[in-house]
């Protein structure tokens, strides 16, 4: 009874193992086959939430519009994010090394995370991924189609930032020239 028993449990433990690392495998073929994605988002940071619009093109570039007052809008190119809000004609600049960012906007980086990484299956795909200075963020795709579906991760200041995504198009042409970071003042 206790050999039918193991058996009966390692089937079942093999076959959980193998779903989880065909659903990597699926994210991973998907990613492959994207080099920009457009989306509508739906950012919350300390239950303020904002909406906007998004172009990322692989590797690490991002334009988001911010549909806001501030009529914010964020840019990343390569290695430095700019934040600007327009309203007020103010800018500010961050190196990306000090963001999780880095790893979801590269997709070589976030094919390494996926791969290394564990994969918590609820209502999405999650990837979970731990930077070098130990914050953790959580990567969301969706169970049916393997798209990317958000983030889950926290700031400088240990505020939970949720960031769901809703893609509109892919593999789109897109003019680099929309991810050229605002001057210096």
């Amino acid at each position: 009874m206790k050999v039918l028993i193991f058996f009966i449990f390692y089937f079942f433990f093999l076959n959980f193992t193998n779903l989880k690392a065909d659903e990597k495998s699926n994210i991973i073929n998907t990613l492959e086959k994207i080099d920009n994605i457009q989306f509508n988002f739906s950012q919350t940071t300390n239950d303020i939430t904002e909406k906007g619009f998004c172009t990322l093109l692989f590797p690490n570039k991002l334009k988001c519009k911010y549909d806001n007052k501030n009529r914010k809008e964020l840019i990343v190119n390569e290695k430095m994010m700019s934040i600007t809000q327009k309203r007020y004609n103010k800018t500010i600049f961050y190196p990306l090394s000090r963001s999780n960012f880095i790893s979801i906007l590269s997709k070589k980086e976030l094919i390494k995370i996926i791969t290394s990484s564990d994969l918590i299956i609820d209502n999405y795909l999650n990837i979970v991924f731990y930077s070098e200075n130990g914050s953790k963020t959580l990567i969301q795709f969706d169970k049916n189609n393997f798209f990317l579906v958000g983030w889950v991760s926290r700031d400088q200041y240990n505020n939970e930032i949720t960031f769901k995504i809703d893609i509109v198009s892919k593999n789109k042409m897109i003019d680099d020239e929309i991810f050229s970071l605002p001057s210096r003042s």
